[in-house]
C-alpha cells in the first residue's frame, strides 16, 4: 500500500514537473516542499509536496498528493493520496482517498472511497462508505451501506449504520454496545487479505487511472495546445455532436479491422502495426478531448485557464462515469466522441493542386 501510495505521489509531481513555469503562476497549482493553504481558493485546488496543510474553502474539487496531509474546509470533491492523511472538518460530496493512515474526524462526507493500511472515522458519511484496508474503525454515523474489506473491523459506541454492513466472513469484527446496524452481511472469500487487496486496488486503480489521464492531458495541452484550441472554436450543437460520435464509432469499428487485413497481406505489416499503436493512443486519449469539449461549454465561464478547466472537466467526467448504468454509457458516448474528433484531426487532408 505504501509503495502504491508513492507511486501517486510520483505521478502527481511528475505531472506538475511537466509544466513547471506555467504552473507557478496558475491559479490553484501548487508544487513545494511544504505547502501551506489557509486562504480560500476560488478555483479548483492542485497541490504536490512533502507535507500539505489546507485549511480553506476550495471553490471546485482538490487533489492533492504528499507524504503528510491535513485537509479542512469546503471542498466540491477531494482526490487524495499519500501516507498519513488527517481530515478535520471537512465538508465534501466525495473523498477518494489512498494512502497509509488515514483519519477522518468531526466532517461530513457524501460518498467515502478508502484504500489504506488503517483506517479510522469519527465522522458522519451521508450516504455509502467503501473501505478496503487491514484494520478500520467506525464509531461515527453512515446513512447508507457499507461496503469493508478488512482482516479487523471495530464499531465504536456511537456507530450508526443505516443501511447494510458487507464485511468479510472471517474476518474479526468487534461491535461496541451502543452501536446500531440495521442490517449484515457477510460474504466468504478464499483469504481476507485477499479481498482486502483487491478493494484496495480497485480504488487504487480507479484514483491512479484518472491522476494518469490527468497527466497524459497536460502534456498533451502543454505540446499540443492547437488542438485544444481547435476544441474551443468547434460548434457545440446537436448535429456537431452526433456527426462526430458517428465517426467515432466507425473509427472504432473499421480502424482495427482495417489494420489487422494490411498486416495480413505481408507488405503492410509495419503500417497495420502503426495503425493499431495509433488506434489505441487515440482511444486512451478521447476522455480527455470529450471532457475539454463539454467542459469549454459549461464551465468556460467560471474557469478560464485551460489547465483548471481540463482538470475540473476531466473530474467531473470521471465522477459521472462512476454512477451505475448512466456512467457505462457516458463512457462509451465519450469515447465515440473524443476519437471522431481526434480521427478528424489526425486523418490525412487533401490539397490544394
Amino acid at each position: 500500500m505504501k509503495k502504491k501510495g508513492l507511486l501517486l505521489i510520483l505521478v502527481l509531481i511528475i505531472g506538475l514537473a511537466i509544466v513547471p513555469v506555467q504552473a507557478k503562476s496558475f491559479k490553484g497549482f501548487y508544487a513545494d516542499e511544504d505547502v501551506t493553504i489557509n486562504k480560500n481558493v476560488d478555483s479548483s485546488l492542485f497541490a504536490a509536496g512533502e507535507t500539505i496543510d489546507v485549511n480553506a474553502t476550495v471553490d471546485g474539487n482538490s487533489f492533492l498528493a504528499a507524504n503528510e496531509i491535513k485537509l479542512s474546509g469546503n471542498h466540491d470533491s477531494i482526490f487524495v493520496a499519500g501516507k498519513d492523511i488527517a481530515l478535520n472538518e471537512t465538508y465534501t460530496k466525495d473523498a477518494f482517498i489512498a494512502g497509509q493512515n488515514i483519519k477522518i474526524e468531526s466532517s461530513t462526507i457524501r460518498d467515502l472511497f478508502v484504500a489504506a493500511d488503517t483506517v479510522k472515522i469519527t465522522s458522519d458519511i451521508d450516504r455509502n462508505a467503501y473501505i478496503g484496508c487491514s484494520s478500520v474503525t467506525i464509531d461515527s454515523y453512515v446513512g447508507g451501506d457499507v461496503y469493508i474489506a478488512a482482516e479487523t473491523i471495530k464499531l465504536g459506541e456511537n456507530a450508526i449504520i443505516s443501511g447494510t454492513l458487507k464485511y468479510p466472513s472471517d474476518a474479526k469484527i468487534t461491535i461496541a454496545d451502543g452501536a446500531t446496524v440495521a442490517k449484515e452481511v457477510t460474504y466468504t472469500s478464499t483469504t481476507t487479505t485477499t479481498n482486502t487487496t483487491n478493494y484496495a486496488t480497485i480504488i487504487m486503480g480507479k484514483v491512479s487511472s484518472f491522476l494518469g489521464l490527468l497527466v497524459a492531458g497536460f502534456v498533451l495541452l502543454f505540446g499540443y495546445n492547437k488542438l485544444f484550441k481547435e476544441i474551443e472554436k468547434e460548434k457545440f450543437d446537436s448535429n456537431t455532436i452526433v456527426k462526430t460520435s458517428v465517426t467515432g464509432f466507425v473509427t472504432l469499428i473499421v480502424l482495427p479491422i482495417a489494420a489487422i487485413v494490411v498486416m495480413c497481406t505481408g507488405v503492410g505489416l509495419s503500417i497495420g502495426l502503426i495503425a493499431l499503436v495509433t488506434y489505441f493512443v487515440l482511444i486512451y486519449l478521447s476522455s480527455i478531448i470529450t471532457a475539454y469539449y463539454f467542459g469549454n461549454k459549461y464551465l468556460k465561464a467560471k474557469i478560464d485557464n485551460q489547465y483548471l478547466l481540463l482538470t475540473a472537466s476531466l473530474a467531473c467526467l470521471f465522477v459521472i462515469k462512476l454512477i451505475p448504468y448512466i456512467g457505462g454509457i457516458v463512457g462509451f458516448v465519450s469515447l465515440c466522441f473524443g476519437l471522431g474528433f481526434l480521427f478528424n484531426v489526425v486523418k490525412p487532408r487533401p490539397t490544394k493542386k
